[in-house]
């Protein structure tokens, strides 16, 4: 039993290193809610103390990535990595500006969001969604549709978010062997994590109230309802 954890564990992290060494090569641009992009070209303004940058980004049925260029303040920034590994520091502690963490904790912070960021998907979240929302829709009700439908949006939204180690990256793994219980990583995930499960949960519930009407719709005009009912009355 206590093999197979330990090999698990092992694969886990050779494949978060065979994913990280791949990304390399690239300027990379860290933000301080755990965004990350990879760059095409940037530009640094010391005057204006911003960056200008350009970035590609996959659209829909199209084979060309779309070339977007975009400049942002430093002070909503981590970090910048360049090709060769190493790494441009933007953030300072400055409690004026809500920097308040001493840089390591303020890294495990920013990390935990990256790893929400990029592995966090709130499946759970968006499925509560559909079938509250689902649940509320059938009932057809102007007030009970909606109650519903914000309850599969609260369940998910409420509860602290259970971190995996398949969330957990190769560099944060490199900054604490046991970074899944650090207090900073795990604010810094949680804050993200949740964020993407109101986001999921809403437009689950969104989706599953428009099903529960149409379905209450088809099932009236059948009328299944009433003969259901008119059974229910007999007994």
């Amino acid at each position: 039993m206590f093999k197979v954890i330990k090999y698990s564990k092992f694969i886990l992290i050779a494949v978060a290193l065979f994913t990280s060494i791949n990304s390399m090569g690239q300027n990379k641009l860290l933000f301080m809610n755990g965004y990350e992009i990879n760059l095409r070209s940037f530009e640094e303004d010391l005057t204006t103390k911003s960056i200008r940058y350009t970035f590609t980004k996959d659209r829909l049925f199209k084979a060309e990535p779309k070339i977007i260029e975009d400049e942002i303040d430093m002070s909503r920034l981590f970090s910048l990595t360049l090709k060769d590994g190493s790494e441009k520091l933007y953030y300072k502690q400055d409690s004026a500006i809500g920097n308040v963490f001493a840089l390591e904790r303020a890294r495990l912070f920013v990390y935990g969001a990256r790893d929400a960021q990029n592995n966090y998907k709130a499946g759970s979240a968006f499925v509560s969604g559909v079938l509250f929302g689902f649940t509320g829709g059938l009932m057809s009700q102007a007030l009970l549709t909606p109650m519903v439908g914000l309850t599969g949006v609260a369940i998910p939204v409420s509860r602290d978010v259970r971190i995996s180690e398949a969330d957990v990256s190769a560099e944060s793994l490199g900054l604490d062997r046991c970074v899944i219980i650090n207090a900073d990583y795990r604010d810094g995930f949680q804050k993200v994590a949740r964020g993407k499960r109101l986001g999921k949960s809403i437009f689950g519930a969104g989706v599953g109230i428009i099903g529960g009407l149409i379905a209450h719709a088809i099932l009236t005009n059948n009328d299944i309802f009433f003969t259901f009912e008119a059974r229910l009355g007999k007994i």
